[in-house]
Order: C-alpha cells, then sequence, then structure tokens
C-alpha cells in the first residue's frame, strides 16, 4: 500500500540518476535497508522498481469515508462545512506546496466521525489537528488522490463563490448598519 507519506519521500528523489533512484524507490516502498538493496542485481532493481511504477497508478475514485489505525473519518463533501481557521489556511497553499503538505490539507478536508458516523467531540482543535496530521502520514495515497482531483477542480469555483457570498454579506451589512445610522438620526 502506498501511503501519503511515500509519495511526499517519492517526489524528493525525483532528481536522482536512474539507478540510484530504482534503490531508494524500493528503500521507500518496501521500507527496506539502503544495504541490502544496493546488493540487489541491477536487473532485479529494475524489475521492482518497474512493478512499484506500475502501482502507482491511481483510480480518479472518490471514498467519502475511510478508517485508518482504528479511527473513522469522513471527507467534507461542501467547502461550506468546513472550519474557518482551515478554510482560510487552504488558501496559502499554492500548487507547489500540494505535495509536502497533502496530509495537512486532507486533514483540513476531513473530520473525524463515531461509529454512527456523526462528528466527534473536539477539546483541543490544534493538538487533535496535529494529531490527525501525522496520522494522516500513513492514509493510502488512492484515497488522497481521488479526492485532491476533485477539490483541485472545485477549489477556483469554490473561491469565487465565497467571494461573491462575502461582497453580498458585506452590502448586506453595510445597508443594515446604514438604516441603523438613519434610525439613530431621527
Amino acid at each position: 500500500m502506498i501511503t501519503i507519506k511515500h509519495i511526499q519521500e517519492l517526489k524528493e528523489i525525483d532528481h536522482y540518476s536512474p539507478l540510484e533512484k530504482a534503490i531508494h524507490t524500493i528503500c521507500i516502498v518496501d521500507g527496506r535497508d539502503i544495504d541490502d538493496v544496493e546488493e540487489m542485481k541491477v536487473y532485479d532493481l529494475f524489475n521492482r522498481f518497474n512493478t512499484i511504477m506500475d502501482n502507482l497508478k491511481f483510480e480518479d475514485t472518490i471514498q467519502l469515508r475511510f478508517k485508518i489505525k482504528g479511527r473513522r473519518f469522513r471527507m467534507i463533501p461542501n467547502a461550506m462545512e468546513m472550519q474557518g481557521q482551515h478554510f482560510i489556511s487552504l488558501q496559502q497553499f499554492n500548487s507547489d506546496d500540494m505535495l509536502p503538505n497533502l496530509h495537512r490539507i486532507m486533514a483540513m478536508m476531513s473530520e473525524e466521525v463515531n461509529i454512527f458516523g456523526r462528528p466527534k467531540k473536539i477539546k483541543n482543535l490544534g493538538l487533535q489537528f496535529e494529531e490527525v496530521s501525522n496520522l494522516f502520514l500513513h492514509l493510502p495515497y488512492q484515497i488522497a488522490h481521488g479526492y485532491t482531483l476533485f477539490f483541485s477542480r472545485l477549489y477556483p469555483k469554490l473561491l469565487d463563490a465565497t467571494q461573491t457570498y462575502l461582497s453580498q454579506m458585506v452590502e448586506n451589512l453595510k445597508a443594515k448598519a446604514m438604516a441603523y445610522k438613519d434610525g439613530l438620526n431621527s
């Protein structure tokens, strides 16, 4: 199973030579010691590397509910249900920040639920967020891939809709303020 952490580590070795990349890829995905992998024959190295690369093709399916290490989560399918602090934080990431912070982004776009699918009550949001972010390093990348693909297509449209909504709210508040001010002056 390829996890978010594996994908992040594989991205860091993109610039290696083909043989070095094959060795490090095997070490990362198989969790093997580099000395053991370097003792493999080149033919076997590239066979294993090619098998790993074949497994790095992910489907564009979206899995909204999942379990990881005995804990249940659901992805937030509507950004209007996200916490404001997470929505604001998401706006700080650009496309270059996406992969190194994917575990954090996934933690922002999900919530822990109980066995009935209801959100769990959280006492310390900051501590829980860090804990879940670290847990999501071990999240199967297939889950993250489908959802981030969906969200990356939706996100620009969502920002436009949010901007329009917030502009309307500002206009409404200005109108109320003027009405209140006019009421005080009469």
